[in-house]
């Protein structure tokens, strides 16, 4: 439904409870704890935007060890960039953070799932904005647009948008080994 700040559900009696902390409408999902396995390339959404908000693992979904050495990410084609090679500053990620124990016990279960993914150790991950479908003002109601799109909270036009995903930028970015890491981790 269109309004005059942007979309809501026709419903709109839990509309509050729909909208993240900057206003935007997310969209809802049913929620099934303890079924499924876990997936780097996304997840549950609500999960994932707890993830991200909140820093906390994708595996265990707790608190993310942030270390002198920085929060330790795992990043690959979900980054907007499309990412090839080392992570850098500024990168934009919808990929929440990782423990070195859950990303090794996720690798042993299935060592193809490393494959075009890169670690690294960040400083600092601020929100940036969502993924989601971008909806245009039409009558009677407002029509979306066929493809997901990424849009910062500072873009006027994120009160157009259904969420599906948080996004962060990460700074202070230093690409590590994982291998490395577990050796440095065990004494």
């Amino acid at each position: 439904m269109a309004r005059d700040f942007g979309i809501g559900f026709r419903d709109d009696h839990d509309d509050h409870i729909s909208r993240d902390r900057w206003h935007v409408l997310w969209k809802r999902w049913t929620v099934s704890r303890g079924v499924g396995q876990p997936v780097l390339s996304g997840g549950h959404p609500s999960r994932q935007r707890r993830a991200m908000l909140d820093m906390l693992c994708q595996f265990c979904f707790l608190p993310a060890e942030d270390t002198i050495l920085g929060t330790l990410f795992l990043l690959g084609e979900t980054t907007r960039s499309g990412l090839r090679g080392p992570v850098r500053d500024g990168e934009i990620t919808s990929t929440p953070p990782v423990h070195l124990a859950c990303a090794l016990s996720a690798v042993e279960l299935s060592p193809d799932r490393l494959k075009g993914l890169t670690a690294a150790r960040v400083k600092a991950a601020l929100p940036w904005g969502v993924i989601g479908t971008r909806y245009k003002i039409a009558r009677p109601f407002p029509v979306a647009e066929p493809d997901l799109t990424s849009m910062s909270y500072d873009n006027d036009n994120i009160r157009f948008m259904l969420a599906q995903q948080a996004l962060v930028e990460l700074h202070g970015c230093e690409p590590v080994d994982l291998v490395e890491e577990a050796r440095n981790a065990c004494p």
